[in-house]
C-alpha cells in the first residue's frame, strides 16, 4: 500500500500546498463554513493554481468576504496600526482635501484664463488675416482692371 501510494504521488502534477487536508476536503469544508459564516475566505478559489501558474478556478468577485469593520482597526497592516496612524486624523484629512480642492480650483481658473487669452489672440489673428485677404482681393481686382484696359487698347 505504501509503495502504491508513493507511485500515485509521483504521478500527481498538482503541487499540494493545503496543509494536512486536501484541496477537495478544504474546499468542501470552506464552502460549508462560508454558507454559515460569511466572514470566512474561500481559500481554494483564490490560491489553487496549476504547476504552470494558471489558475484552476478563477476567483469570483464575492470570494473575499470580510464582514463588518471594527472601530479603530486596520486590516492587513499588522498589530497596533490604527486608522489615525495610517491615514492621519479626520481633521487633518479634511484639511488636506480642502487644500487639494483649493489648488485644483486655482489651476482650473488659471487654465480658463489661459484659454480666454488664447481665444482672444486667435480672434485678433483671424481679423488680421481677413484684412490682409481683403487688401489682396482689392489689389487683384485693380490688377485685373489694368490688364483688361491694356488689352482693350
Amino acid at each position: 500500500m505504501f509503495l502504491k501510494n508513493k507511485e500515485n504521488r509521483d504521478k500527481n502534477d498538482v503541487i499540494h500546498t493545503s496543509c494536512s487536508k486536501g484541496f477537495q476536503q478544504r474546499s468542501a469544508g470552506e464552502k460549508e463554513k462560508t454558507s454559515h459564516n460569511p466572514s470566512r475566505i474561500e481559500l481554494f478559489d483564490i490560491t489553487h493554481v496549476q504547476g504552470n501558474g494558471q489558475a484552476v478556478n478563477e476567483p469570483t468577485q464575492d470570494a473575499l468576504v470580510f464582514g463588518p469593520e471594527r472601530q479603530g482597526r486596520v486590516r492587513c497592516y499588522g498589530a497596533r496600526v490604527t486608522p489615525t496612524k495610517l491615514w492621519g486624523s479626520y481633521s487633518s484629512r479634511m484639511h488636506d482635501l480642502k487644500k487639494r480642492l483649493h489648488e485644483s480650483e486655482h489651476k482650473h481658473l488659471e487654465s480658463k484664463h489661459k484659454c480666454l487669452e488664447a481665444d482672444a489672440e486667435l480672434k485678433e489673428e483671424v481679423k488680421h488675416l481677413k484684412s490682409m485677404l481683403e487688401q489682396q482681393a482689392i489689389q487683384m481686382a485693380e490688377l485685373r482692371r489694368r490688364f483688361e484696359e491694356q488689352e482693350a487698347s
